[in-house]
């Protein structure tokens, strides 16, 4: 058989037009069920399932990563912090080069583990040895 493996995505955004107003999931699925193109039962399991309401996206999204016990920033003791930007928690103080060096030499293995959520499957998790 055959087999495939998707390596790059582009995506070309295009707002939803809806019955009411444009980029609303819920208004874009109502003028689906106006034109005949879906029925009002999965019109209902959008609504019951997906739309949060408005301006309800980031209250949504931080209460769903709390139900499952994630959390924000980076914490694991086998590391020595030093630098995040982004969701990666800063730590109190800031790491200068020759502060870095002198904890990367102090660590039993000279190796540097970079974390980067946003990067591509095989890149957020690495390890760098010298």
């Amino acid at each position: 058989g055959f087999e495939g493996e998707i390596t790059f995505i582009d995506i070309d955004f295009n707002s939803c037009q809806g019955v009411d107003r444009n980029n609303n999931l819920e208004n874009f699925y109502q003028r689906l069920v106006n034109e005949g193109m879906a029925d009002s039962s999965q019109l209902q399991e959008i609504r019951d399932n997906y739309i949060v309401g408005d301006h309800q996206c980031d209250e949504y999204i931080s209460s769903w990563f709390d139900e499952r016990g994630y959390a924000a920033g980076f914490a694991d003791p086998d590391w020595v912090y030093i630098f995040g930007r982004k969701d990666l928690e800063t730590p109190g103080h800031d790491y200068s080069a020759k502060l870095f060096e002198d904890a990367f030499k102090a660590r039993p293995n000279a190796i540097v583990r970079r974390i980067c959520p946003g990067c591509i499957e095989s890149h957020r998790d690495l390890f760098y040895r010298r």
